[in-house]
């Protein structure tokens, strides 16, 4: 600053607080004739009033000026080495917490193997702040949690999904700070789920034959930490000869003693307790298939279908099964077969669908099945023993067209639906749709939707387009219960060609699809 007299001295205050500029302190500066201000290692508690006071031989001036302290987002924790985390499966208070310390706001975002996690399996805590000596001088922080909903994942625990939440961890934070945006990334929690062994996807019957030369039967588990194995038969001790390989158990030679059950004990341990979980196997003689498990009828029944699942049995080490699925009606004695089914595999478990169409509405009918297996008829019969189940159709969807107005641009078609008619006190409504189909005389037959179908309760469409009022049109329906097409007939049905207003209708039966 320009001065007459000149400048002789110049002071520095934060607040009331006069402090020393010299070179060998955190605050240096510049000279009488161009006092400046250096504030070195800034921290957060540098932030405040700054003034300078200059003085001559006449007086005082003083300046102010305003120093904001920004630091950038920072990871506190986990910030130098990764986090291995080991909870068990039944922990339901398990979570991980991350710590980030810079002005502003941060925006927390956790990631699991690279990807945001699923809102599903955890609940994400809001921003709190915490007191403590962080980085760049802070006294306090901003903590977010991760919080596990174990409960609802593993409510029914299998060896897949146990592991569901094993993975590498991450949080990102990023702030907004004197204009730019700074971002700091955590180190890995590294998670993996403690817990005991459980059953896995192995059978728990072994087949084999007197003299047979040798059998191994196995314990398949999973569990973490490894567990250790105690195999004991018919809870004695194993007989000299048969070798124990971990899980499994080798005899070489089989002997009508062998059969029975084995003991297998899986021990492990976790949090300083050991977890013992014991499984019984047993080794049988070979022979014909066993009987199906779980035949049931499903509960998606409609007028001309039922849906049959079950369970394949042991097929008592003469692999692979064939079933033969029969039935009839039970006011009739002619069975017939039905072989189109197919398998699938859920939580480890195959189970086979099929079903049965063609059937009449209301009608009950019985089932039966049974399964062989491929030993070789020298040895003995293959088949096993009958299963059997009853149930009942539904009755049939009761739809009928009760109007229809035609204009120049737009058919509109209006039917009654009774959705009760379609359910029993044994089965779940079935969805029921209807594709309306029309034709003018001596035109093209067309359809709508021009795809799909359109539910039956809607109970009404508008069809636009280009109409001859004074032409004669033939109006009907098609209708699917879940899917599947199902034969129609009109429960007061319109001769062909009698004219309501300008136009006319015709229904007909459709026959089945």
């Amino acid at each position: 600053q320009e001065a007459r007299p000149p400048v002789t001295s110049v002071t520095w205050k934060k607040g009331q607080e006069v402090f020393s500029v010299t070179t060998d302190s955190k605050y240096t500066g510049g000279t009488v004739k161009t006092p400046s201000l250096t504030i070195g290692s800034v921290l957060k508690t540098d932030a405040g009033e700054y003034t300078c006071q200059l003085g001559n031989e006449v007086g005082h001036g003083t300046a102010s000026v305003t120093l904001e302290v920004w630091s950038p987002a920072k990871l506190e924790f986990p910030h130098l080495v990764n986090i291995h985390r080991s909870p068990t499966f039944d922990d339901t208070d398990f979570n991980m917490t991350c710590t980030v310390s810079g002005s502003g706001d941060p925006m927390v975002e956790w990631q699991k193997n690279g990807e945001s996690v699923d809102t599903d399996d955890f609940t994400v805590t809001k921003v709190q702040v915490t007191s403590g000596q962080y980085m760049y001088g802070q006294t306090e922080a901003k903590t977010n949690t991760l919080i596990w909903k174990v409960t609802k994942r593993v409510k029914y625990f299998t060896c897949n999904n146990i592991t569901h939440f094993d993975g590498h961890y991450t949080c990102a934070v990023s702030t907004q700070t004197a204009g730019a945006t700074t971002r700091d990334e955590s180190k890995a929690f590294i998670v993996r789920v403690q817990y005991e062994a459980r059953w896995s996807s192995g059978p728990t019957l072994t087949a084999a034959a007197p003299n047979d030369t040798s059998r191994e039967i196995v314990c398949s588990v999973c569990a973490n930490p490894q567990p250790t194995f105690l195999w004991t038969f018919k809870n004695q001790s194993l007989r000299k000869g048969i070798q124990v390989v971990g899980n499994k158990i080798i005899l070489d030679h089989v002997t009508r003693d062998d059969f029975g059950a084995y003991q297998c004990m899986a021990s492990n341990n976790i949090n300083g307790q050991n977890r013992m979980a014991v499984f019984e196997l047993s080794l049988v003689e070979s022979g014909p298939a066993r009987k199906p498990l779980g035949f049931t009828i499903l509960s998606n029944h409609t007028s001309v279908t039922l849906t049959l699942q079950w369970r394949p049995g042991f097929d008592s080490g003469h692999p692979p099964q064939t079933f033969t699925l029969q039935y009839r009606a039970s006011t009739e004695v002619t069975l017939r077969t039905w072989r189109d089914m197919f398998s699938h595999k859920t939580d480890g478990v195959t189970r086979y669908q099929a079903t049965v169409t063609g059937l009449r509405p209301q009608t009950e009918y019985v089932f039966s099945l049974y399964a062989e297996n491929s030993r070789p008829p020298a040895q003995g019969p293959n088949r096993s023993d009958t299963v059997s189940q009853t149930g009942s159709t539904t009755a049939s969807p009761n739809i009928v067209i009760n109007e229809v107005e035609l204009t120049e641009d737009h058919m509109t078609v209006r039917w009654q639906y009774n959705e009760q008619s379609t359910r029993t006190k044994r089965s779940t409504s079935p969805s029921v749709s209807v594709v309306i189909y029309y034709q003018r005389d001596g035109g093209e037959e067309a359809r709508y939707p021009p795809e799909g179908s359109v539910a039956a309760e809607k109970r009404e469409v508008v069809i636009k387009g280009m109409f001859d009022v004074k032409a004669t049109y033939k109006v009907w329906l098609k209708i699917y219960e879940g899917g599947l097409t199902v034969s129609f007939q009109q429960t007061k049905p319109l001769d062909t060609g009698v004219e309501i207003g300008r136009y006319a209708l015709s229904f007909c039966s459709l026959p089945e699809t």
